[in-house]
């Protein structure tokens, strides 16, 4: 898949720009501003009619929240993005194959489109980013949020860090703070980062001193929070007024590169298994899926991602595949082999009158490589 190539290519750029950006904990207290930026009198980017075929044109055109341009953190913040176009770039080049998936999330709760840029400040659109704080994922979740919001997290698997299931579980969550403060969007932001109670906080601080309980209005509010909404704020108006500013943004289709596929997996399954079954690569497969920590897809796992041209072939071959039962994975007899000089996998399955895929389920491998010393378990009347 192109997008997931793309990924790939622009990941190692991560590394590059993770010194220059901050988030909600992931990256503190490392974003440096840089005030070389003037506005250029030359020949701007030719104004052209919105592209239907370009996803960003569309979400621009549903930006509604208030940019507050007139602020001093906001300019200083827009500022800094348009003086490092390259790492607008390599972030929006990151989080491409998903941005199709979470703009009809968003649309579909009625929320700002302007939200989908949170994960920009979260995490760069990293799905493996954590904080020292433990929060993970490109949304940033904390370990309590996301239980509150059942996402699964155990040793095999960390739910933060899918993708489907952690924006459903943020985009609730920002959809529950909506609510709370009547869609003052900015105090949305502001508690999504620090926390309802702190916001909470801050607001009756000021009404006992009769002071505003806006968002610019709460001083008390921690620094990183009173930074984090000027930067989500001043990129969406980077991103809508991009022409203006001569800032080329990357374009995006705007048709799905992924699809939610549901497998409802009761029966031993791994994702080589399902990789094959999607005629891609596992390695492509792991990283539109990185909620996964191992090979193995768990009993109560009931979604994955899938490259949407080959949305077909999974469901298809999946419908066929006749699964390794997990009691019989775990009840039937097995004999130790001890791989030898010259052994291969394959070498190995047919010394044993198995598969190669059955002795890869039973070993949890990945992949055919193999090592001399390495001990197997090997079915027997497989």
């Amino acid at each position: 898949m192109n997008s997931t190539n793309k990924y790939i290519k622009h990941l190692s750029l991560f590394f590059i720009v993770v010194g220059l950006v901050v988030s909600s904990g992931t990256y503190n207290n490392v974003h440096t501003m840089n005030f070389k930026y003037v506005a250029q009198a030359g020949t701007p980017v030719e104004a052209t009619e919105p592209s239907p075929d370009n996803l960003w044109d569309r979400l621009r055109a549903d930006f509604v929240m208030d940019h507050a341009t007139g602020q001093k953190l906001v300019q200083t913040n827009r500022t800094w993005y348009l003086n490092n176009p390259d790492y607008i770039e390599s972030v929006f080049n990151r989080a491409e194959p998903y941005l199709h998936y979470i703009a009809e999330e968003i649309t579909s709760r009625g929320l700002p489109m302007e939200f989908i840029l949170i994960p920009v400040i979260e995490s760069t659109y990293d799905p493996f980013a954590r904080s020292h704080r433990g929060a993970t994922g490109i949304w940033q979740l904390m370990a309590a949020t996301a239980r509150h919001y059942g996402i699964v997290q155990n040793g095999a698997y960390d739910g933060r860090r899918d993708i489907h299931v952690s924006t459903r579980a943020a985009l609730g969550h920002l959809s529950h703070l909506a609510k709370l403060y009547n869609n003052d969007w900015h105090l949305v932001l502001a508690a999504y980062n620090a926390g309802e109670g702190t916001v909470n906080r801050a607001m009756r601080r000021n009404e006992r001193a009769g002071l505003g309980t806006d968002f610019w209005s709460l001083s008390s509010l921690p620094k990183e929070t009173r930074h984090y909404v000027p930067k989500i704020i001043a990129l969406a108006d980077v991103v809508k007024n991009h022409q203006r500013h001569n800032i080329e943004l990357p374009a995006v289709a705007d048709e799905p590169q992924v699809a939610v596929v549901d497998i409802n997996v009761e029966d031993y399954l791994d994702l080589t298994i399902a990789a094959d079954l999607a005629d891609i690569e596992t390695e492509e497969l792991r990283e539109i899926n990185p909620g996964f920590t191992q090979t193995v897809i768990a009993n109560n796992t009931k979604t994955l991602l899938i490259p949407v041209e080959k949305v077909a072939i999974f469901e298809a071959a999946l419908a066929n595949y006749t699964p390794v039962k997990k009691k019989q994975t775990q009840t039937q007899t097995t004999q130790s082999y001890i791989v030898q000089s010259g052994d291969t996998l394959n070498k190995i399955a047919k010394t044993h009158g198995v598969s190669v895929k059955l002795i890869q389920q039973y070993n949890n491998l990945s992949s055919t490589t193999i090592n001399v010393g390495q001990k197997l378990r090997i079915p027997r009347g497989a």
